[in-house]
């Protein structure tokens, strides 16, 4: 279960030597039997098997396949990511998830194969989640805004996502939870805008959103007796920009004045082993060095004047 033509081939045991860490691809198998799940492990779910690296996703035929339909399903993936023609299917492109990429490819394979697409099209499995959506490129690090503190009770909370230019996030998918009182999600419109109904009690309500090609931000509000409805609206944003690190743990902030935060990190007996406070304003990122750290789980905290957020690590040597 490979792929394999005139003397190239890439098979598991490729697939086991790679280094890619957090760097984990969307791949798709144009080949036959990658993805024959009856057998042993097939090189599809070696793919996802793999930690850390691998894939987040795999693509791939259960059987013998058709090289014909095969070039057509492959030609519309590309399509799919990078064109905007709908190339007489009844999908316009650019297409972000890869569960509506592969149905694109599919109809036009099955329009414009020939004979053996209609098999293809039976053969071909994700694993994986086929609501993922893959970047494109380099993700932005987006500005999200809303109110720092609430107080309990009924009302309109709005939430704002922009980008680095400070230009609206159309489509971003919002959340807000606080257990067990609160779990609204919906979509922001072309002004960057999403706001909520809640009826929160007092504590912490997280505040997430995510889109296509962006970092996903991960926040919080304060819900706390006595905060006024119209308290200034503030952006907070502290993030890793990865949990598997090795001398370095690179830290993206976002916060809109000349706010003090602090970094520490603690062992996996709860000892702290370092402490760091920054001053920042804007967009940026910090580094903190742990050249001289063992291997390990660590656990970062993260915490500013109005939020913390504690995150686990893995140093690998």
């Amino acid at each position: 279960m490979n792929w394999s033509y005139n003397g190239e081939s890439w098979t598991g045991v490729d697939v086991g030597n790679l280094n890619n860490g957090d760097r984990t691809p969307v791949v798709f198998n144009i080949a036959s039997s990658c993805g024959n799940i009856t057998n042993s492990d097939c090189l599809s779910e070696i793919w996802l098997e793999k930690y850390p690296g691998g894939a987040v996703a795999s693509w791939a035929a259960s059987d013998p396949t058709y090289t014909i339909p095969n070039t057509g399903l492959d030609r519309a993936l590309f399509w799919t990511l990078c064109d905007t023609l709908s190339h007489g299917t009844s999908y316009q492109p650019p297409i972000w998830d890869i569960g509506w990429i592969a149905v694109f490819a599919d109809f036009y394979m099955v329009a414009m194969g020939g004979a053996g697409a209609t098999t293809n099209y039976k053969m071909y499995l994700w694993l994986g989640d086929p609501a993922l959506e893959p970047w494109r490129g380099q993700p932005i690090n987006p500005t999200v805004d809303y109110p720092a503190g609430i107080p309990p009770g009924p009302q309109n909370f709005t939430i704002t996502v922009n980008n680095e230019s400070n230009q609206p996030i159309e489509g971003a998918l919002v959340c807000v939870y606080k257990d067990p009182e609160v779990y609204e999600y919906g979509y922001t419109d072309v002004s960057g805008e999403v706001t909520f109904y809640i009826n929160p009690d007092y504590g912490t309500m997280l505040v997430t959103a995510s889109s296509c090609n962006i970092l996903p931000f991960e926040g919080t509000c304060m819900v706390v007796p006595g905060v006024a409805e119209e308290e200034e609206r503030r952006v907070a944003n502290l993030r890793l920009r990865s949990n598997i690190v090795k001398d370095k743990i690179v830290l993206y902030y976002s916060l809109p004045r000349g706010e003090e935060w602090e970094v520490t990190l603690y062992d996996v007996s709860g000892r702290e082993v370092l402490c760091q406070k920054f001053r920042s304003d804007g967009f940026g990122e910090v580094v903190v060095d742990i050249k001289t750290f063992s291997s390990g789980i660590y656990f970062v905290l993260l915490q500013d004047g109005h939020s913390r957020s504690k995150h686990p690590v893995l140093v690998i040597r």
